[in-house]
């Protein structure tokens, strides 16, 4: 008998790589306190005396009252806090393989 040689099978695959990007981005909170100036109004009455002369064959003297409104303002300094969000992005770079 004659031996016959034995073959040997084998699969190679080949590799194929690419490089996949992608975006990773944080939001950075920042908080920033200022003073503002706001103009306050509030209206006060004040009561003002008039007096009328009326003619009725002798002089009279008559005193009558009425109050005027009057708008009194002034300037507050008021604190105000105020919000920034700042986004800082990287590009993160991964090889990625898979058989062909």
């Amino acid at each position: 008998c004659k031996q016959v040689p034995e073959e040997k099978c084998e699969t190679k695959y080949d590799q194929k790589c690419h490089t996949e990007y992608d975006k990773q981005c944080d939001t950075k909170y920042e908080e920033k306190c200022e003073t503002k100036h706001e103009t306050v109004c509030d209206t006060v009455s004040e009561t003002k005396t008039e007096y009328v002369k009326n003619t009725q064959c002798r002089l009279e003297t008559e005193e009558q009252c009425h109050e005027t409104p009057e708008k009194s303002c002034s300037t507050v300094k008021k604190p105000v806090t105020k919000h920034r969000d700042e986004e800082q992005c990287t590009t993160v770079t991964e090889k990625k393989c898979s058989p062909s």
